[in-house]
C-alpha cells in the first residue's frame, strides 16, 4: 500500500525534494490520549491505495491533508490506537469503522504552485462519529504565536505512521503516536504564509514521515488545530516537516462548509 507524505522538486539555487509527510517518528505511543485522531485509507474503485492520518472535528467531517484524498474515489477511517506490527498487513482490523466521500480543497494541484499547495481535504463520513472532536483554531493563532515567547514545544502531534524509514529498518506500525513539535518559521520560500515550518522538540520525537500525512497539529496541550501535516524535505524524514495551515481565512472556509 502506497505511503502518502508529499515530495515537492522545485527548481531554485539548490534542489529541494518535498515528500508527503507520514508519521510521528520516533515518538511515544499515544494509546487513548487521542481518539479523535485517526487512520485513513483512501480507494480507487474499491481498492486500497494509500493511508494517511487525521482528525475528526464534527459527526460527519474527518479533516485531513489535500493529497490524501485527491485521486481517491472513496475511503475508509478506524479510530483505534492499533498496535505494532513489524510489517503492513493485508487489511485493518481497527474497531470502529467508517466509511466516506474524500474532498481535496479546489485549488489543490499536487503541489504544483508551491509554496501555495492548499493541501488540506476533508473525508465525508456516511454515518456519524460519537465524539469527542478535535477543534479548529482561530483564523490568525499561528501569526501570534510567532510573535511571541511560545515557539518552542508549541505543537502536539498526533499520526500513524513510520517509525523509522532508513534501510535496513523500516518500521511501518499501525499505531498512533505522539510527540512535541517548536515553531520555526511561517514566511520563508517553503512556507511564505501558507504553511508552517516544525523542528521536532530534542528527546520528544515528533519528526514527521510517511503516514503522518493530514494528521493534526494541535497547540500544545489541547486538540485545538492549527495545521494539518503536509510535507517533509528528505525520504529519511529527517529535519524540519511541514504542515498546512487551518488558521487561514480560505482554510476555514473550505472546512466550514461542511460543518453544521
Amino acid at each position: 500500500m502506497k505511503k502518502r507524505l508529499a515530495l515537492i522538486v522545485a527548481a531554485a539555487a539548490a534542489l529541494l525534494t518535498a515528500v508527503p509527510a507520514s508519521a510521528v517518528q520516533f515518538g511515544t505511543p499515544d494509546g487513548d490520549d487521542h481518539p479523535q485522531v485517526g487512520i485513513m485509507v483512501a480507494k480507487i474503485n474499491g481498492t486500497p491505495a494509500w493511508r494517511c492520518s487525521g482528525a475528526i472535528i464534527s459527526p460527519t467531517v474527518f479533516l485531513t491533508a489535500g493529497h490524501c484524498v485527491s485521486g481517491a474515489t472513496s475511503a475508509e477511517v478506524w479510530f483505534d490506537s492499533g498496535a505494532p506490527r513489524p510489517t503492513l498487513p493485508a487489511g485493518y482490523p481497527f474497531t470502529g469503522e467508517y466509511s466516506g466521500t474524500p474532498i481535496a480543497h479546489p485549488d489543490y494541484a499536487d503541489f504544483a504552485a508551491f509554496p501555495a499547495t492548499f493541501d488540506i481535504g476533508v473525508v465525508i463520513l456516511d454515518s456519524p462519529h460519537p465524539g469527542p472532536y478535535a477543534s479548529l483554531a482561530d483564523e490568525g493563532t499561528i501569526d501570534a504565536l510567532r510573535k511571541g515567547p511560545a515557539r518552542k514545544d508549541a505543537f502536539d502531534l498526533v499520526g500513524y505512521g513510520l517509525q523509522d524509514s532508513i534501510p535496513p529498518i523500516f518500521q511501518q506500525d499501525i499505531q498512533r503516536y505522539f510527540g512535541t513539535a517548536s515553531l520555526v518559521n511561517t514566511h520563508n520560500q517553503l512556507t511564505d504564509g501558507y504553511s508552517v515550518q516544525l523542528t521536532a522538540a530534542p528527546g520528544t520525537g515528533g519528526s514527521l514521515c510517511f503516514g503522518d500525512s493530514g494528521g493534526p497539529v494541535f497547540l500544545k496541550g489541547t486538540t485545538t488545530i492549527v495545521a494539518v501535516n503536509s510535507f517533509v524535505l528528505n525520504l529519511q524524514c529527517m529535519g524540519s516537516g511541514f504542515s498546512y495551515r487551518t488558521d487561514t481565512a480560505d482554510s476555514l472556509a473550505f472546512v466550514g462548509q461542511f460543518l453544521p
